[in-house]
């Protein structure tokens, strides 16, 4: 998805001089990848724009995955915008480095005490049109708006506070948002 802290890290390496070349994706439904490529190419990026389903096609061309995040929970998951564990678990076995951006705000602290981050569904029109899934009785569309890529696809998360590996996650929320365990109760 287009995360404003991700294409910071991205445009920043590009003022600081680094050769940068982005394979930027469409983001289905709503192509949010839009955004991503006209950000990129403000800054003077070259940026190559794909189809969601053709990373594993490009990535022997990557060198690093960046991506954002809706929210980091306690063991250093990630929930982001749908297809993003796709990316990331491609990246993974090609042994290419997966990087979160995330804002501490976007850590979840009640994921402590197990709670489980709800995926959103949302209208099978953004997938197909009113007027054609009418015609299908026997079809259901599945629109959701997010998945949850697991720690051991990413490598480190990056926030305002440092650069943490997953598994620590846990510190952003204990040290950097202020839990108490009695919060919990």
């Amino acid at each position: 998805c287009n995360s404003e802290v991700a294409l910071g890290c991205i445009i920043e390496a590009h003022r600081s001089g680094k050769e940068i070349e982005v394979f930027a994706t469409e983001v289905r439904p709503r192509n949010q990848g839009y955004i991503t490529i006209k950000t990129l190419n403000d800054a003077g990026i070259k940026t190559n724009f794909i189809v969601d389903s053709a990373v594993r096609s490009f990535i022997r061309d990557i060198d690093l995955v960046i991506v954002g995040a809706d929210a980091v929970t306690v063991n250093g998951a990630v929930v982001n915008k749908i297809g993003t564990s796709q990316v990331a678990h491609t990246a993974a076995e090609a042994r290419i480095r997966v990087l979160v951006a995330a804002e501490t705000y976007k850590f979840a602290p009640r994921t402590v005490a197990g709670d489980l981050i709800e995926i959103e569904e949302r209208a099978a029109s953004e997938v197909l049109p009113d007027e054609f899934a009418r015609t299908l009785p026997h079809v259901t569309v599945r629109n959701p708006a997010f998945d949850v890529t697991p720690p051991e696809y990413i490598d480190l998360i990056i926030t305002e506070q440092g650069v943490i590996p997953p598994q620590m996650a846990y510190t952003i929320i204990r040290e950097h948002l202020g839990w108490d365990i009695a919060t919990f109760r």
